[in-house]
Parts: structure tokens; C-alpha cells; sequence
């Protein structure tokens, strides 16, 4: 059984399953689990660097932030450290009409877009949205939806998500437990209502003009 494991999570890609899952699954085996959306710290933002710096000395424990919050330099230090590093990503495409759609439903929610400040917004059509998030000006969002290139050469564990997958990577780091398998197989977490990429290019939601744009953005 692996005792020391790092999510580093990609968001939109299942996150919140993922982590409630390995809370659960970590807590049966008497892992301590260190993440900041619990009950204790419960601190509501990611851990900072120094903040991982110092929870890589732990000698056991499960320890979870957002991707855009682990630095290659504490990525190479975990693994450095014994860690299990793993991250769950997903196809871009949908990566970005996810994104829409649970923007806009916290903007629904909560009357603020989860995106304000940034140059693309969640208030227009999904067509809009597409051109804004991979013009120029908002390239700085871009690693919501693309890995950074050290995700894919320092993270030890790297799938796209599947439930399979998922359940594959418990039973690689000894986590497997029936118990779980009753509770979340097929349950879904935080979900955006997005249909998938295809889906909205077939019904014309997507225009050939956003198409071309993000195919070459992807290339």
C-alpha cells in the first residue's frame, strides 16, 4: 500500500470525485489526509508553495491542491520524496465548453462569474467564449484548459479520466476497498451540464471560424 500520495489536480477533469474518493479512501486506511477543503483547515484556497514544502516532509499522508498551484519545483520534489504524484486530464475541446457552462452556472448561482477580471467572460454565447479564451488576451487562462509541459514529464501518475482508470489507480496504491465501490461508482461531483465538444460543433453552437481557431492553438 502506498502512504504518501499527491493529487495534483486539473480542474474540470473529475477533481471532485477524485478527492473526495481518496479522502475517503485514505481516511479507511489510516492515511492522514491533508487537504485545505476539509472541515480542519478548511482554508478554502490551495496550499502555497511554502505550505507543500513543508507538508513533502510528512512520512505518510495524502496531500491535494489545483494544478495551476503545483510548481514543477514541488512536483520534482515529491517525487524526490517517495511520493505518488497523479493527475486526471481531459480532452481540451471539452475541457473549454465545461468551463463555459460551470461559469455559468456559478454566474447563475451567485451573480459573478468565476472568470471576472480575465478578458473572457461567461455572460455571452459558448461560440464567444471559445474565440475569447484562445485569443491572445486571454493566453493567460490557457493553462486552465492545456498542461503545462512539466504535468506530462514530472507527474508520475498521468491518464485522461475514466471511471475505470480511476478505480485502477486505487487498486495500483493499495486503496481499494468494497466500501467504495458501494458509495461513489458512477456518482458524479460538480458537474457543468456540458454535452461535449462534438456535440455542440454538430448542433452549430460552435462555429468553423472557433473550430480553426482552437485547432490551431491545439497544433
Amino acid at each position: 500500500m502506498k502512504r504518501k500520495i499527491a493529487f495534483v489536480h486539473f480542474g474540470k477533469c473529475a477533481g471532485v470525485k477524485t478527492n473526495k474518493l481518496f479522502k475517503r479512501a485514505c481516511a479507511k486506511k489510516n492515511i492522514p489526509v491533508y487537504t485545505w477543503d476539509t472541515p480542519i483547515p478548511n482554508i478554502e484556497r490551495d496550499w502555497s508553495n511554502i505550505e507543500l514544502k513543508l507538508l513533502s516532509d510528512l512520512e505518510k499522508g495524502y496531500v491535494h491542491n489545483h494544478h495551476v498551484s503545483w510548481s514543477k519545483e514541488n512536483i520534482q520534489l515529491y517525487n524526490k520524496k517517495g511520493w505518488e504524484t497523479f493527475t486526471f486530464l481531459r480532452n481540451p475541446k471539452d475541457l473549454i465548453c465545461s468551463l463555459y457552462f460551470w461559469s455559468r452556472k456559478v454566474l447563475e448561482e451567485k451573480g459573478e462569474s468565476p472568470l471576472k477580471g480575465n478578458p473572457t467572460e461567461s455572460s455571452g454565447t459558448l461560440d464567444e467564449f471559445v474565440r475569447s479564451i484562445v485569443s491572445e488576451e486571454s493566453k493567460n487562462m490557457r493553462r486552465l484548459f492545456i498542461p503545462q509541459p512539466y504535468i506530462w514529464s514530472e507527474v508520475k501518475h498521468v491518464a485522461t479520466f475514466s471511471e475505470d482508470k480511476l478505480w485502477d489507480l486505487l487498486k495500483t496504491f493499495g486503496l481499494y476497498d468494497e466500501d467504495l465501490d458501494d458509495l461513489w461508482r458512477g456518482a458524479k461531483a460538480n458537474v457543468s451540464g456540458n454535452k461535449g465538444w462534438d456535440h455542440y460543433v454538430d448542433v452549430g453552437l460552435i462555429s468553423g471560424k472557433s473550430v480553426d481557431a482552437v485547432e490551431k492553438l491545439l497544433k
